[in-house]
């Protein structure tokens, strides 16, 4: 059995402790409720599931609907507490609880009214018979354990998976020592990084080279990714920075966010610029988008790439803001959260849990869910600590995230989210993404796409694996092979983007979109022996493939502003006319 996902009595979780549900805030004697009131706060003393309280049943609640919740201590000590003394009465001077019990399965206290039946801690009266006892499913709560979870009689286990220990201060599950745990904060032109095993805080600063806006490591391969808005790049470098090389530089707009895949080395991206999100190889060698229509501003990314799960999920702010999700090779997507929300701007998973957080940053609140949307509940909505949540991620039994306005970083359980804690203050540009990269959150599953045949990109699934092709490629079985349809080049003005003639093909991506200067006038061209797009725009000439790999500068810096521009594949020749002089040229 995977030890993330269930509770079992193998090696793979430990039992470590027994913990009790926390008890009932505690009532004053005669402490007077309204019943919608008491049935939220006293819902387990009517149960008969938490022991030493009473609850008077008088004409006070049938005619005002008022109901008390009483210490048994106070019940039948002499002195009335309740309002027409219905906790004192002659049946205190009976004894009920001597024969047979009262017929309480387990405890019986001698009341004003008789037998008054409950149960110890993690029992509760039978909903059919106010005299019996049955198991609380604590399990069934989202209050209780960090990871797993074993519901016994009475009580309950939580239980942590590989790599995790139970802490009894912290009464949590955190890292196995010896792991290495590093925080990441993307900001502006910097990435600041905290190892949680000395403390230590380092920062790699690009000076005005790059605007770092989302990023994510693998652990595993002890690589960071990141996105440079600057320079319309994804990279990538050693977790300490060094070796730092360009994945994707064409066909990038904004990318918002991005999450890895470590065990099929693989990338996830959202780039509002096109509204698109993309599957990309961690070498970058090859890249597919998966969705493009009914995107129009894409935000968050997160993954669960456990074998039984293999799911994405993303938010969406632009015309209906939501919460998406599909499987990772890019089928069965369907919007699992789209009401109460503004700007869906973060979102998390808890792979342990099986739940999704997510925040909004005009909202200002934070929500968590079931992987399917269902059993939605509000986490905090609170300005003072919930201020502009940018971005989050999850580690061991708390929820970190990074508030663009103030520029801090401020954790909280990730159950109840009572306490809030200011990590640390970043000032040296807007914090757009935190990132927690440890061995302990990337298992090593089973890769399904090891010996896969797929030529360009394989995504493992739930059954075995799925193979892509980059852009501008069709599939053929397991190959992947140019595309020979037709298709037409457009300049929107800011962008120049490939519209299939006719395709039957949802997945057809005729090339990637290149970003222009929407202020220039620009000519493009296509090669279609090398499949090279190749545009001129103000004084530079560039080309890439329009799978938007291989992107460069062509052509030196020229003289004169070209106004015509023609690609002759067949004699390798490049054309430009200057109507100013009257002159063509011949490259």
């Amino acid at each position: 059995m995977d030890s993330w996902n269930t509770v079992t009595e193998d090696a793979t979780v430990k039992v470590v402790k027994t913990k009790r549900v926390a008890g009932l805030r505690q009532l004053d004697a005669a402490s007077p409720m309204s019943f919608t009131a008491l049935k939220s706060t006293c819902a387990s003393i009517l149960s008969g599931s938490v022991t030493g309280w009473w609850t008077a049943r008088t004409s006070v609640m049938n005619m005002r609907g008022v109901q008390y919740c009483l210490n048994l201590n106070a019940v039948c000590n002499g002195t009335s507490e309740c309002p027409e003394g219905d906790d004192e009465g002659y049946r205190c001077d009976d004894d009920d609880c001597q024969y047979a019990n009262g017929g309480c399965s387990h405890n019986c206290t001698q009341t004003s009214h008789g037998a008054w039946c409950s149960c110890p801690a993690g029992l509760q009266i039978f909903p059919d018979n106010p005299k019996l006892c049955n198991d609380i499913n604590e399990c069934e709560e989202d209050l209780v354990c960090s990871q797993s979870c074993l519901n016994t009689q009475g009580s309950y286990y939580c239980g942590c998976a590989e790599n995790y220990f139970f802490s009894e201060s912290a009464g949590t599950c955190k890292v196995n020592r010896g792991i290495n745990s590093v925080v990441y904060v993307a900001a502006g032109n910097s990435i600041t990084y905290f190892n949680m095993s000395d403390s230590s805080k380092k920062t790699l600063d690009w000076g005005n080279e790059a605007h770092i806006n989302a990023l994510d490591g693998n652990s595993r391969a002890e690589k960071l990714y990141f996105t440079d808005l600057k320079y319309k790049r994804i990279m990538t470098s050693d977790l300490d920075g060094t070796n730092e090389k360009v994945l994707f530089s064409g066909g990038l707009g904004v990318m918002e966010d991005l999450a890895v895949d470590w065990v099929a080395d693989l990338l996830y991206w959202t780039d509002s610029g096109f509204d698109t999100i993309t599957v990309g190889t961690t070498d970058g060698l090859h890249r597919s988008v998966l969705f493009s229509a009914n995107v129009t501003k894409p935000r968050s990314i997160a993954i669960d790439n456990s074998p039984t799960v293999r799911t994405m999920w993303w938010s969406d702010w632009g015309k209906n803001p939501r919460i998406e999700r599909a499987n990772m090779d890019g089928t069965n997507r369907t919007a699992i959260v789209s009401d109460d929300l503004y700007w869906p701007n973060a979102v998390a998973v808890d792979v342990y849990k099986q739940k999704i957080y997510f925040m909004d940053a005009k909202l200002d609140f934070i929500d968590l869910c079931n992987y399917d949307g269902s059993a939605r509940r509000r986490l905090v909505i609170n300005h003072d600590s919930v201020d502009h949540p940018w971005h989050m991620d999850i580690f061991e039994g708390n929820l970190w995230w990074v508030d663009s306005r103030r520029a801090i970083i401020e954790v909280c359980d990730k159950l109840t989210c009572h306490y809030v804690t200011h990590i640390a203050a970043i000032r040296s540009g807007p914090l757009s993404n935190i990132a927690i990269v440890s061995q302990a959150k990337q298992p090593l599953y089973d890769n399904p796409c090891k010996y896969s045949p797929c030529d360009h990109i394989c995504i493992p699934n739930t059954r075995s694996h799925t193979c892509r092709c980059s852009t501008g490629y069709s599939l053929r079985g397991t190959r992947c092979v140019r595309d020979a349809e037709d298709f037409l080049m457009v300049s929107t003005g800011s962008m120049i983007v490939g519209q299939p003639l006719e395709t039957n093909d949802q997945h057809f991506d005729s090339m990637v979109p290149f970003k222009i200067n929407r202020t220039l006038y620009t000519m493009f061209d296509y090669d279609s022996r090398d499949s090279y797009v190749y545009w001129i725009s103000e004084h530079y000439t560039r080309r890439a493939h329009v799978d938007g790999t291989g992107a460069e500068d062509f052509l030196p810096h020229l003289t004169f502003g070209p106004e015509a521009f023609a690609i002759d594949w067949l004699a390798r020749n490049i054309y430009m006319a200057d109507w100013s002089v009257r002159d063509c040229c011949l490259l």
